[in-house]
């Protein structure tokens, strides 16, 4: 099983910029989107 230092769930501005962030400063980061895209560019039709 993954281990991680940092989960962070859905990748709008606020996720992407801590996710960053964090494995910049060395952290082990685990990213979930529930979207097909990362970002926050997903259409709710």
């Amino acid at each position: 099983m993954p281990q991680f230092d940092l989960i962070v769930l859905g990748s709008g501005a606020a996720g992407l910029t801590a996710a960053m962030t964090a494995h910049d400063l060395g952290a082990k980061v685990g990213l979930f989107e529930k979207f097909h895209q990362v970002g926050c560019f997903h259409s709710r039709n």
